[in-house]
């Protein structure tokens, strides 16, 4: 993979190169101490990665995620806890508050890698029936790839499916949407929660993380949910 790291502050620069460095992930580093370059880099080539600090002159972080016309695996690096939302919502892969350990590094990367790992696998991999479902967006029908979905949450006489490029809200109920996910990738959790197995990155205790989302898991169905996924 390559990265590239941008930051006003030299020290946290030196600090994310050095972790980079660390962890054999990546075959490039670039740096950049000023948004605007990067944002011109960014036009002309390919990241996996971008580091990214939000409080910078010129043009902050964030503006230069909006600014950006295709998607970016963003990994945000700043002090400011403020805008942790708004980075997820614009699908940030995550969000690390400085100063962060190599530890919360990794899984930031490895996080990273796998939904990379991911893109390519579906983009290889030919889309059929059996592997989407059709969801309404508006006035139109929207293909979803069934890999791409997180989990889908109840919410009154609607359900709200999470996918990594955004959320659709439809009116339908939780038994008619479960009927049509196949069972080997999908778990009822909750009776407001069905997860994506695959998506599943831990469990403490009542609660999932899948994806940067923590989900609850019922106490009736935690000894089911570990029978389903290995554990040793």
């Amino acid at each position: 993979m390559n990265c590239i790291i941008v930051d006003d502050q030299a020290d946290a620069r030196k600090v994310l190169h050095h972790f980079c460095e660390l962890s054999e992930a990546f075959d490039s580093i670039l740096d950049f101490d000023n948004s605007v370059k990067a944002f011109n880099y960014l036009q002309q080539n390919e990241v996996d990665i971008l580091f990214l600090d939000i409080h910078m002159p010129e043009l902050s972080g964030m503006d230069l995620l909006k600014a950006m016309a295709g998607p970016v695996n963003v990994v945000f690096t700043t002090s400011d806890q403020e805008y942790a939302a708004e980075a997820f919502e614009h699908n940030a892969i995550d969000y690390l508050i400085k100063p962060f350990t190599y530890a919360r590094f990794l899984k930031a990367v490895n996080r990273a890698q796998y939904l990379i790992e991911m893109h390519e696998k579906v983009e290889q991999k030919p889309m059929d029936a059996s592997n989407a479902l059709f969801v309404k967006d508006g006035s139109k029908l929207v293909k979803l790839a069934i890999e791409d979905i997180f989990f889908i949450e109840a919410q009154g006489d609607y359900v709200n499916i999470h996918t990594e490029r955004k959320n659709f809200l439809i009116h339908s109920t939780m038994k008619n949407i479960e009927e049509k996910l196949p069972s080997e990738h999908f778990f009822k959790v909750h009776r407001s929660y069905i997860v994506n197995l695959h998506h599943i990155d831990d469990i403490e205790e009542s609660i999932l993380q899948v994806n940067k989302f923590k989900v609850p898991i019922s106490k009736a169905k935690k000894d089911e949910l570990l029978k389903q996924l290995r554990v040793i």
